[in-house]
């Protein structure tokens, strides 16, 4: 019984969240252009204006960090704007984007902002597009991601410890080498196929979270634990299956390393290649 009573309140909770996202959109839908207006005749801010420089990007879009060593992090926090990240064809990190776009960037202190100044967007033909070229040789200390409902593809990261936060978004990573990963998804999608060298921390609710792992090292399922908590939702890594009111499992490997999922109604999956031919 106690069981039932913890799964229906997650489930409430989760419809709840939905909910609120549902209205965010709808609102957004019917909306966009009105507060948009308000927003150029400072009717009301939505941002902080000694953080954002509106008249940033009122050309062409396009940032060159001559020095890479400036960069050892990057924060991105984007509402529906379409995000690219590239390998650079040279040394220089590259921003690459439409004119008045809604996104602006800075670098302070060693990190490289990303942020969309009003994320009320919700118009598909009406979204940003940008495109970020990161140097192969640059190694990143972080980097953290927050989405609303657009679209993130990476390609080529190399990143001590990356964190992704998405509410109906889709943040895509592929061939690209993380320590440390910890990623959370309300009911949007994230999907990552490359190296894995520490702990994996997963919190999904009614969403996808796809991992696949690519190592060299023989048995590499094996040489983990696993820590799970699932209500309703489904979670598979390699050929184990947890499903339904499995409630909680703990795998003790005897490993240093421990991946810990957590998943309410959504689904979760971690899948090993063996890259040793």
């Amino acid at each position: 019984m106690k069981k039932f009573i913890k799964t229906s309140f997650i489930i409430a909770g989760v419809s709840i969240g939905i909910g609120i996202v549902g209205i965010t959109v709808g609102l957004s839908l019917g909306g966009n252009e009105l507060l948009k207006k308000a927003f150029y005749n400072h009717e009301f801010e939505l941002i902080s204006s000694d953080r954002y420089d509106v008249d940033e990007w009122t050309e062409e879009q396009e940032v060159e960090i001559v020095n890479q060593n400036e960069v050892q992090n990057v924060e991105i926090d984007m509402g529906t704007t379409s995000l690219y990240i590239e390998e650079s064809q040279d040394e220089m990190i590259h921003i690459e984007g439409d004119e008045n776009s809604n996104v602006t960037c800075y670098v302070k202190d060693g990190t490289l902002y990303l942020d969309e100044i009003y994320p009320l967007k919700f118009i598909v033909n009406d979204r940003d597009c940008l495109r970020l070229y990161l140097p192969k040789e640059l190694i990143l200390n972080y980097m953290d991601i927050e989405l609303g409902a657009g679209v993130i593809d990476c390609k080529d990261l190399n990143v001590k410890e990356l964190t992704v936060e998405t509410g109906v978004g889709k943040v895509k990573v592929e061939d690209s080498h993380v320590k440390d990963m910890d990623i959370s998804v309300d009911a949007g999608i994230f999907d990552y196929t490359g190296e894995v060298d520490g702990a994996i921390m997963v919190d999904c609710k009614v969403g996808t979270v796809d991992i696949t792992i690519e190592s060299s090292v023989e048995a590499r399922e094996s040489q983990q634990n696993y820590e799970i908590e699932s209500a309703v939702g489904t979670v598979e890594i390699g050929q184990r299956h947890i499903r339904g009111l499995s409630g909680d499992t703990y795998i003790d490997n005897e490993a240093d390393i421990t991946y810990s999922i957590d998943c309410s109604v959504g689904t979760v999956k971690i899948n090993f290649v063996n890259l040793v031919s």
